[in-house]
């Protein structure tokens, strides 16, 4: 993957920025909440699956490739980043954070998917590889009623 330009990280950043802080308050001490966090996470996921595989007007194909790979996706960055985000990006297990906090922790989070990019690029093009090959995708705008 080509490295991305400073527009493309600002996007990025505008898609996933609620996302981040609100996982970062959904595992704060004393406000755990474990259906909260593993929606957002999915949610990270799949806005990091539509970046990666958008090419224009989305199409019918493009919502299969994108559940295809969400998961996957979501799989990496538990192992990356949030099964370790004490050790990754110092975030505090044992104190709730305060307001200014969540921004910071936030903006670590996504730094650490910006180094990643790449490699989650590489996930998303592996995943359809494996999973298309069996059956190739139907275009409905090929058939006329």
């Amino acid at each position: 993957m080509k490295k991305l330009t400073k527009r493309e990280i600002w996007m990025l950043h505008y898609l996933l920025d609620f996302h981040c802080v609100r996982y970062m308050m959904c595992n704060s001490r004393g406000r755990e909440d474990g259906a909260e966090k593993a929606d957002v996470h999915l949610r990270i996921s799949a806005a990091l699956c539509n970046f990666i595989l958008c090419e224009g007007t989305p199409r019918n194909e493009d919502t299969y490739k994108v559940n295809e790979c969400v998961h996957p996706v979501h799989d990496y960055l538990a192992n990356i980043l949030t099964d370790r985000m004490d050790e990754v990006i110092g975030f505090p297990i044992d104190r709730p954070l305060h307001s200014e906090e969540f921004d910071e922790f936030a903006n670590k989070f996504f730094q650490v998917i910006l180094d990643h990019i790449s490699e989650i690029n590489d996930l998303i093009k592996e995943t359809l590889e494996e999973t298309i090959k069996p059956h190739k995708l139907v275009n409905p705008n090929n058939f006329r009623f």
